[in-house]
Parts: structure tokens; sequence; C-alpha cells
């Protein structure tokens, strides 16, 4: 077997395998894109579940200034421990 022949064996292996990972990239992003539009068509729709309701207009109180609100998530253990 001569050099050239590996040479070529391995350029032509490269070249499949640099096929098959731009084709992936292409589908994945293909799909992202999908995705994003049929996100973005349903939004402008309005509509939240198939039988039609919709989202209603938030109507909380205006945060004074100064005010934060703050999302604690997990388990209070005060109460576990004994003194």
């Amino acid at each position: 077997m001569k050099r050239s022949d590996r040479r070529n064996k391995k350029r032509k292996k490269l070249c499949n395998v640099l096929v098959i990972i731009s084709l992936a990239l292409l589908m994945i992003i293909g799909y992202w894109v999908y995705q994003y539009m049929s996100g973005l068509s349903e939004a402008s729709d309005g509509l939240y579940k198939e039988d039609g309701t919709t989202f209603d207009a938030f109507e909380g109180p205006d945060p004074q200034i100064g005010e934060i609100n703050v999302l604690l998530i997990g388990s209070d253990a005060r109460s576990d421990c004994a003194l």
C-alpha cells in the first residue's frame, strides 16, 4: 500500500466525518428555528391552552421604590433542630 493511498483514505474518512457533523449541526439549527418560530406564532395568537383560554393582564400592585420580591426555594430546617 502506498503512502498516497493511506493519505487518501484518511482524507476521505475525515471528509465523511465532517459531512456527518455538519448535517447534524444543520438539523439541530433547523429544529431550533422551527421551535422558535412556532413559539412566536403561538405567543402572537395569545393562546395559552388548546381550549382557547388567554392570559389576563397583570393586575398586581406597582412596586415601591427600593422594594424587592425574593423567592426562596427549599425547606426550613429551623423547626427540626431541638435545643
